[in-house]
């Protein structure tokens, strides 16, 4: 009996299957905008050819990322004493019972390190070299100026740059034309 699907078409399947897959899961924009109060916003997805986002201001992502900065060196530098802690009790206890705490701490550090130092790791990792991805993660634009106050959209009008009208030209405007 011949088999109807050979080698080929099941690596061909495959790579199809995997290129659809990416595609599908592949961001359809740009990953950050800048909205209008011309501040820069992380897009966390889009829907409908629209930005969907968190809108924060600068001053409240320079806070998220000292608050976030903190728990995660706080988690990393409780993990790193908790392992600390469990490879001195087996080196003060190896000599005492023979050698087994030794040969246990083999087998029972690696499970703290793997679920508790090395995801905060990773994370401290990713925040020192930029990765806006993540929670917390680097402001790197300039805060943005301040908006304009009274003066300088008083300058402005002076200027004719702005069309605004003062309180007595407006009613003026709003008499002339009953």
């Amino acid at each position: 009996m011949v088999n109807p699907v050979s080698d080929t078409d099941a690596v061909i399947a495959i790579v199809v299957f995997a290129a659809a897959s990416i595609w599908a899961w592949w961001p359809k924009g740009p990953r950050f905008i800048v909205d209008e109060r011309g501040e820069r916003q992380r897009v966390d997805h889009w829907n409908r050819g629209e930005p969907v986002y968190n809108p924060k201001t600068w001053q409240q992502r320079v806070f998220e990322e000292a608050t976030f900065k903190k728990q995660r060196r706080r988690k990393l530098l409780e993990a790193v004493i908790t392992v600390a802690i469990i490879l001195g009790i087996a080196v003060w206890a190896g000599p005492l019972l023979g050698g087994m705490i030794v040969l246990a701490a083999m087998f029972v550090v690696p499970i703290p390190l793997a679920f508790f130092v090395i995801p905060p790791l990773w994370t401290e990792i990713r925040y020192q070299l930029g990765d806006q991805g993540i929670e917390g993660a680097k402001v790197l634009d300039k805060k943005p100026g301040p908006q304009p106050g009274r003066e300088v959209v008083e300058t402005q009008k002076a200027h004719g740059d702005a069309q605004l009208a003062s309180e007595a030209e407006a009613l003026t405007l709003l008499n002339s034309k009953n």
